[in-house]
């Protein structure tokens, strides 16, 4: 904190003659960029619009000590002391951060104009935005840009304007990378869940932060089967995803045989688990013939006509198909 300056309260020795008793307010919210008279003391009526100096920045206090606060009272003619030494106003300026966007999209253009491409995306990581007034309008520009296009490394200054604060200059250093469009989780996507649009979102990432293939489109994974928990946020690798099963193990399943004017159905038990056009072992329950069949729909799969079954387990080499169609 600093102490407001006594230079900027002796306004070429103007005394006014305020009310004849005044109250110290010890804390005040400046709506404006300059102190006054009734910022420090309550009852002074139209005295108090008195201009004392200029107040902090957007973000920031001064406090003013109860030595320089009776020095101001006695200059302007009001009836205050203090009544300890501790006596004190604090006086707060109201600030905002500068929104990061706000330097990106300057950037940006500057950057793409110094020879960096257009799909590339402004990276400041170490960036601390300095505070502005609130509602302000804010001009942000951008000068002394140098820019490394092997490495997109990039140093400029950022100059800062707002009414009710002074023009600031701010060195500025970070990355523009190139990035790709893709399709990130919306929210935790757990494993084993059956992924639908509203799971996914887009987003842009810089292409170096890529491992692998991943989702970039909704139909890559719309209808797909997660096979682990991916974050809120994280992108959703390719391998990370199956279609869903139609057949479980275990599952009772109707086995279809078609042939040439005959279609044959059996009911049986599901080995392993399958989608669509998988292939699976299915298990006759009475003949325990285990047969290589293919997936063809929620609970159903086809046998290829003329095919071998498997050795079921436990009973040696299986019987041929026409024994087992017959049981």
């Amino acid at each position: 904190m600093r102490a407001l300056s006594a230079a900027l309260v002796l306004l070429f020795g103007l005394t006014i003659h305020a009310a004849a008793s005044a109250k110290l307010r010890p804390f005040g919210i400046l709506d404006g960029p300059v102190v006054r008279l009734s910022d420090l003391f309550d009852g002074l009526g139209s005295a108090g619009r008195q201009v004392l100096g200029p107040g902090p920045a957007p973000g920031q206090e001064i406090t003013v000590p109860a030595a320089q606060l009776a020095a101001i009272a006695t200059e302007f003619g009001v009836d205050w002391q203090p009544r300890s030494p501790g006596e004190q106003a604090v006086l707060e300026r109201p600030g905002r951060p500068l929104r990061r966007h706000e330097v990106e999209t300057r950037l940006h253009e500057a950057l793409v104009s110094a020879g960096a491409p257009a799909d590339s995306r402004v990276l400041l990581p170490d960036f601390s935005p300095p505070d502005v007034p609130p509602g302000a309008a804010i001009e942000v520009g951008v000068t002394q840009v140098d820019y490394d296009r092997t490495t997109g490394a990039f140093s400029a200054v950022l100059s800062i304007a707002a009414s009710g604060m002074d023009p600031a200059e701010l060195a500025i250093s970070g990355r523009a990378e190139r990035t790709v469009p893709i399709m990130v989780a919306r929210h935790v996507l757990m494993s084993g869940a059956i992924l639908t649009p509203s799971d996914l979102k887009p987003a842009d990432v810089p292409a170096g932060s890529l491992a692998g293939r991943v989702v970039s489109t909704e139909d890559q994974a719309v209808g797909m089967e997660l096979q682990r928990t991916i974050a809120a946020g994280d992108p959703v690798p390719l391998s990370d995803l199956n279609r869903p099963p139609l057949v479980k193990r275990g599952q009772r399943v109707l086995i279809a045989l078609d042939a040439p004017g005959l279609t044959l159905t059996e009911r049986g038990r599901a080995l392993d688990s399958g989608a669509a056009d998988a292939s699976i072992r299915v298990l006759n329950p009475v003949s325990h013939a285990v047969l290589e069949a293919t997936v063809t729909g929620p609970g159903e799969v086809s046998v290829v006509l003329g095919s071998l079954p498997l050795a079921a387990p436990g009973t040696g080499p299986a019987t041929g198909y026409a024994e087992y169609a017959a049981q």
